[in-house]
C-alpha cells in the first residue's frame, strides 16, 4: 500500500448531507458525491501520515477498499501530483482528428469568460429578479397574450392573416441573430438563478450543437445546495426566461403584425418544450436528475440496459439490478439517441434547403456519414465488450 499520500491542497469538501459529501476539483471544475466515510477518508490525506497509519486507526476499510479508493481519487485527479486521466485524449493524426472533432464535435467547449465577478458586482439585482414583484411581472407577461386577444381579438386575426414564414436572407440572418441573442439570455438565466442560491458561475462559453456555435454556461455549482427545490430552479430558469421571452414577443406580434416577431416567438416556445426532453442532456434531463436526486442518471440508465442485454445473451453480469426508474429511463434513452440524430438531420435539411435545396441534402449526407460511422465505432466496441469478436488462441 502507497504511503505518503497526499490529497490536492485547493480540493473543496463540503460538509456533510443526507450521508454525503459534495466534493469540488477547482483543477476541472468537476463536482464529486462521496460517501461521509469516503469524503473523511479523503480528508485525512494529507502527506503526514502513512495510510497504513490512518486505515489501522479508522478501522472502517479492508486493505482491498483503501486500495480501490486510492486508485478511483487518483483517477479522478482528487490527490497530489495525480492527473485526472479520463480527460486526457490520445494523440491523433490530422486526418483523424479533424475526424473525430466533427463525430465529437458536442463536446467541444470553448470558454470566453467568468461572469462570476459581474454577477457579484450586480447581486442585488440578480436577488431582485426573483422577488415576488419580479414573480408578479412574469406572471402579467404570461396573461399579456390572453389580455390583448380578449380585448383587441380583430387585431389578432388580422396580424395572424398577414403572417409569413421567413423567406428572406434577410429574416433568416435576423432570425438567427434573435436566436443567438435568446440562447445568451437562456444561459445567464441558469447562471443568475445559480448566484441566487448561493452559488458561483465560473464560465461562459460555447460549444457546438450539431455544429451550431452555442452559449453554453457552466452552473456545476448548483451541486453543492442542499435544497434539491434550487438545484430544479436553476436547471428550469433557461427554459422559464424563454417562455417569458416568448409571452413578450407574441404581444409584439400581435400589436405589430411582424412576421419576424411571431417566427421569434414560435421559436422561443419551441425551443422551451424541447428543452423539456428529458432522454438527452438538455434542461430537462438536469430537473429530472435534481428531482429524482440520482447525479449519474444517464450513466446508470445505459448500465441498466447493458445489464439487460447481458443477461439475455448469457453473459457474465457486473452491474447491480437496477430500480424500475432506472431500467425505463435507460430503454427509453437507447431509443431516444438515434430518434435525436433523425431530428437534428431534418432540422439541418429544412434549413439548409431554404439557401438551396443541394446545400440542405449535401449538409445531410455528410452529416449521416459521420453519425452513421461514430455508430458502427461504438458498437464495434460494445460488441467487442461483450466477449465477441475476440481472435481465437490456437490450441497446440
Amino acid at each position: 500500500m502507497n504511503t505518503g499520500i497526499s490529497k490536492r491542497s485547493d480540493l473543496l469538501i463540503e460538509s456533510p448531507h443526507d450521508g454525503f459529501c459534495i466534493v469540488r476539483n477547482p483543477g476541472t471544475g468537476k463536482y464529486f458525491r462521496l460517501g461521509v466515510r469516503e469524503a473523511g477518508f479523503l480528508e485525512q490525506l494529507r502527506g503526514d501520515r502513512p495510510v497504513e497509519a490512518i486505515v489501522e486507526q479508522r478501522g472502517d476499510f479492508t486493505r482491498e477498499q483503501v486500495d480501490g479508493m486510492l486508485t478511483w481519487f487518483g483517477q479522478h485527479g482528487l490527490l497530489h501530483g495525480e492527473k485526472q486521466h479520463d480527460v486526457e485524449h490520445p494523440r491523433r493524426g490530422l486526418v483523424r482528428g479533424t475526424l473525430h472533432f466533427l463525430m465529437h464535435s458536442d463536446q467541444v467547449r470553448v470558454k470566453l469568460a467568468n461572469p462570476d465577478a459581474i454577477l457579484t458586482r450586480h447581486r442585488r439585482a440578480v436577488d431582485a429578479m426573483f422577488s415576488r414583484p419580479a414573480l408578479a411581472l412574469y406572471l402579467l407577461a404570461f396573461l399579456a397574450p390572453i389580455a390583448v386577444y380578449i380585448a383587441a381579438p380583430e387585431h389578432v386575426r388580422w396580424a395572424a392573416a398577414n403572417y409569413t414564414q421567413p423567406a428572406t436572407v434577410w429574416m433568416f440572418l435576423s432570425l438567427y441573430l434573435l436566436f443567438a441573442g435568446m440562447v445568451f439570455c437562456h444561459e445567464m438565466a441558469h447562471a443568475a438563478a445559480c448566484k441566487h442560491f448561493g452559488g458561483r458561475v465560473y464560465k461562459i462559453g460555447l460549444m457546438f450543437f450539431f455544429f451550431n456555435p452555442v452559449i453554453y454556461c457552466d452552473v456545476s455549482d448548483s451541486w453543492r445546495f442542499r435544497n434539491s427545490n434550487h438545484k430544479v430552479a436553476v436547471a428550469a430558469a433557461g427554459i422559464f426566461f424563454q417562455f417569458v421571452l416568448g409571452s413578450i414577443a407574441v404581444v409584439c406580434w400581435m400589436l405589430t403584425a411582424s412576421s419576424l416577431l411571431g417566427s421569434f416567438a414560435i421559436m422561443c416556445f419551441a425551443v422551451g418544450v424541447f428543452n423539456f426532453f428529458p432522454l438527452v442532456k438538455l434542461d430537462g434531463y438536469w430537473m429530472l436528475v435534481h428531482a429524482l436526486d440520482e447525479p449519474n442518471l444517464r450513466t446508470n440508465g445505459f448500465k441498466s440496459v447493458d445489464r439487460l442485454v447481458r443477461r439475455a445473451l448469457g453473459r457474465p453480469v457486473y452491474a447491480s439490478k437496477p430500480s424500475s426508474t432506472i431500467l425505463a429511463y435507460g430503454l427509453g434513452a437507447v431509443i431516444a439517441v438515434p430518434a435525436f440524430w433523425f431530428l437534428g438531420l431534418s432540422g439541418v435539411y429544412r434549413y439548409g434547403s431554404k439557401v438551396s435545396p443541394t446545400l440542405g441534402l449535401t449538409l445531410v449526407c455528410v452529416l449521416a456519414v459521420l453519425l452513421a460511422y461514430r455508430a458502427l465505432t461504438t458498437g464495434l466496441s460494445y460488441w467487442r465488450s461483450l466477449g465477441f469478436g475476440e481472435p481465437r488462441v490456437a490450441r497446440s
